[in-house]
């Protein structure tokens, strides 16, 4: 079963660039990982300081093992000094799916 993992960041004003830099290796990390399918970043059109990260995973398990790894841990360390708030992370199933498992 497929997972889809949405990451919403608020990116301080005057810090869009370093944080884009910082996202940018992340990504490049994390396309390494066993597990990852296939990712994507936005940014709000209406508030360009709003960057979203969705990212697709063959299982569950694949992504809570990238983000329990100490690479995640660093480098997510690394953007938290440019975010307003913490990092808002969700992780969706396809409902049809979840219901096969129950």
């Amino acid at each position: 079963m497929h997972v889809r993992v949405l990451i919403e960041r608020h990116i301080k004003e005057g810090r869009e660039k370093e944080a884009l830099d910082h996202i940018l290796e992340m990504r490049e990390a994390v396309t390494k990982h066993p597990g990852y399918v296939s990712g994507e970043t936005l940014t709000d059109n209406d508030d360009p300081r709003t960057i979203i990260i969705v990212s697709t995973w063959h299982a569950l398990q694949e992504w809570n093992h990238w983000e329990a790894s100490e690479e995640h841990r660093r480098l997510s360390s690394s953007i938290e000094p440019m975010l307003e708030e913490p990092a808002e992370v969700r992780v969706f199933v396809n409902p049809w799916d979840a219901l096969h498992e129950e």
